[in-house]
């Protein structure tokens, strides 16, 4: 594993990032290069539309971690990111081939693959199921890991996450038209990935909430018992306080950004009434006067609608009274100053910020203590581990005893009965002197 190197490429609302990385010696996760690129109205709420300039931005960033880590990049894993994505709970059983055999993790697999079958609401493609508990024979309920136990019928739960066809289908369509050609090697949802990023397992078992403010979408996952419990995305973020500056100050977007995240806070009575910055104006050669005091009312408006939009979908999982580790948030959002406070305020839990070093070996690279990057980070760290503890022994079975679908290859060894027929007839002719028998191959 120590000689295995990731690259995890998060195309994001308003940047593309992708990380290089590998494990070292001692199992932490070594970042290797970085490469970035800004993006604007070219991918919105997660969906890309404009391939062509999402293609470029892709692979500006790709190249600038190529280069600075010495790595040809032939494959990345990336993210899947909508407005639309969503979370059901759904049941399965599987019956076995023998009464009291052993369940093994093909078994597992086999389940998992008949979850994903006929599940899917037209548009929409399922994303992930993430196993919940498992029950054998009506006997054995609330069974974590089934395998090694006996039985006939295996059920279970599980949380299928399903979200736009078109989501994937675009990220596709801009490998597939990139002149790099990079190849995506598998894809993961946003949240999830931000998750392997900013959380501990002693978190996910006691239960807790990831809410990822990004730019275009707010993503939130929960986790209890070390399981997938919830996943929901809110179509608001970054950019609609951006434009709520812009238009409660009359500026340019470029510039409200600027003002957002020099002078931003999340609570207005932390800031001085007489605090002004002077700011370019629309027309020219102008400028303007913008009250700091008013700024932050602005922000602390629209993230108290987004904290409000988040805590109401923690209540509708049913988890809101199981998260005994309270409430990480990360995203490019998690920085603006007081943000830890408002939530505390609004959701009365314990609240830390997710900054994606979790299991990190010591770097210089900045984005290691930048909530911006949980989702990049998160997807390296998917190369080498799951979001799931259970989910990497069943993702690498191969169905072994599943016929192969592919022809047979010209090397393959021809099978006996061919072989001895072959031998016989070759025999005969050499009896008859036939003399075509010694042109013969077997």
């Amino acid at each position: 594993m120590e000689d295995k190197v990731m690259v995890g490429l998060d195309v994001g609302n308003s940047k593309v990032s992708a990380v290089v990385g590998r494990i070292n010696e001692n199992g932490k996760l070594e970042l290797m290069g970085v490469g970035q690129s800004i993006i604007d109205q070219t991918v919105i709420r997660g969906l890309i539309r404009n391939v062509s300039k999402t293609v470029d931005a892709i692979n500006l960033a790709i190249t600038e971690a190529s280069n600075l880590s010495d790595v040809k990049i032939g494959e990345v894993i990336t993210n899947i990111s909508s407005q639309n994505v969503s979370s059901i709970m759904s049941s399965g059983s599987y019956i076995l081939e023998n009464e009291n055999q052993e369940i093994q993790q093909k078994d597992l697999a086999r389940l998992i693959e008949n979850m994903k079958k006929g599940r899917n609401i037209a548009g929409n493609s399922i994303l992930h199921v993430c196993p919940q508990e498992f029950k054998i024979d009506d006997m054995w309920a609330d069974v974590y890991s089934p395998v090694g136990m006996s039985g006939l019928k295996l059920e279970g739960n599980f949380l299928v996450i399903s979200g736009p066809l078109l989501a994937t289908e675009s990220i596709e369509k801009c490998f597939k038209a990139s002149p790099t050609k990079t190849e995506i090697k598998e894809k993961l949802l946003s949240s999830l990935a931000s998750s392997l990023a900013t959380l501990t397992e002693e978190e996910k078992q006691a239960g807790v909430a990831l809410i990822d403010i990004g730019a275009g979408n707010t993503d939130i996952v929960i986790f209890q018992n070390n399981i997938t419990r919830y996943v929901s995305t809110l179509p608001i973020g970054g950019n609609d306080i951006t434009k709520d500056i812009q238009q409660g100050c009359s500026i340019l977007p470029d510039v409200a950004e600027k003002l957002k995240v020099k002078f931003g806070t999340a609570l207005s009575n932390e800031v001085d009434i007489n605090e002004i910055v002077t700011v370019p104006g629309i027309g020219i050669k102008s400028t303007k006067d913008i009250g700091l005091k008013n700024l932050s009312i602005i922000m602390e408006e629209r993230l108290k609608e987004i904290i409000s939009l988040a805590w109401a979908s923690v209540k509708k999982s049913g988890f809101e009274n199981k998260l005994n580790a309270g409430i990480v948030i990360t995203g490019g959002c998690a920085q603006i100053p007081y943000i830890l406070d408002l939530f505390s305020i609004i959701t009365e839990k314990e609240v830390r910020i997710g900054t994606p070093n979790i299991n990190l070996a010591k770097t210089d690279f900045e984005i290691a203590n930048n909530p911006a990057y949980a989702t990049a980070i998160g997807l390296l760290w998917k190369g080498f581990k799951s979001y799931d503890s259970r989910k990497d022994e069943i993702e690498k079975e191969k169905f072994k005893d599943k016929k192969p679908t592919a022809e047979p290859s010209i090397f393959d060894a021809p099978s006996s009965k061919n072989y001895w027929q072959k031998s016989v007839n070759f025999l005969k002719k050499k009896l008859l002197d036939d003399p075509e028998a010694l042109d013969d191959k077997f």
